[in-house]
């Protein structure tokens, strides 16, 4: 009685192949004997090309946070519109929270020099000499990275008169002085520079890197930036060309 045979398809690379041309592949089958009335398949144990076999392998390189991988979540009307209004300027809080950055953030009342711990809707959490301080977001005017103020100090102008009015922190929205949007989109465009002066009397000139409803991102011509609170706004000019 004749034996019950069945085929494999097994990987044998061609002449083609041995002499340096088409990686083709070229199959032929390799017949195995059955037991009895069963008949099955016998896995070849090197099916893969001899350059894709299996064993050592490099490691992966960890991926990146990516701030839009997170798990979709269902969240109210009023917090979208928050996330919305604050657009860049949060991604740009909570990136300086995961690199551990050293930040500076300039107040009514001084300096404050440390690294952000937390970022809330109106507060940030700071790691300052040691001590964690919290602070409202009302009483920052600008803010910097530390790594670049050698390069910022220098381009900070004073306007004397308007320091002069020793204005503080405006906690009524409507009294403020109001950035046009439509004046923010046209000048971040067409990359024209503007002078933003604020309430303690800074004055900043350069390009919009990007603005939110909350924040002002201007590059200063040494090619650093400096983020300005918009609520701590007292002018806002356009160069004319």
């Amino acid at each position: 009685m004749a034996r019950d045979l069945t085929r494999t398809l097994i990987w044998r690379p061609n002449e083609e192949e041995r002499r340096g041309g088409s990686r083709q592949r070229d199959y032929y089958y390799r017949e195995y004997p059955t037991q009895g009335y069963q008949t099955y398949r016998q896995p070849y144990q090197q099916p893969y090309h001899p350059y894709r076999r299996g064993g050592p392998q490099r490691p992966r390189p960890q991926r990146r946070f990516n701030e839009f991988n997170k798990p979709l979540r269902i969240i109210p009307q009023e917090e979208f519109l928050r996330l919305k209004a604050e657009g860049y300027g949060r991604f740009y809080i909570d990136k300086q929270i995961r690199r551990k950055t050293p930040m500076v953030f300039v107040t009514y009342d001084g300096v404050l020099r440390g690294l952000i711990l937390r970022r809330m809707p109106y507060n940030l959490d700071l790691l300052a000499n040691g001590e964690k301080i919290r602070i409202n977001k009302l009483d920052i005017k600008y803010c910097y990275k530390q790594s670049h103020e050698p390069r910022i100090l220098p381009y900070i102008q004073i306007d004397e008169e308007v320091k002069a009015l020793g204005l503080g922190p405006e906690m009524d929205p409507s009294r403020r002085y109001q950035i046009d949007d439509r004046v923010l989109i046209q000048c971040y465009r067409e990359r024209r520079p503007i002078v933003l002066v604020l309430r303690g009397g800074e004055v900043f000139g350069g390009v919009i890197d990007w603005f939110s409803k909350y924040e002002v991102k201007i590059e200063l011509p040494s090619r650093r930036c400096v983020v300005c609170f918009r609520h701590a706004a007292y002018s806002l000019g356009v160069a004319a060309y």
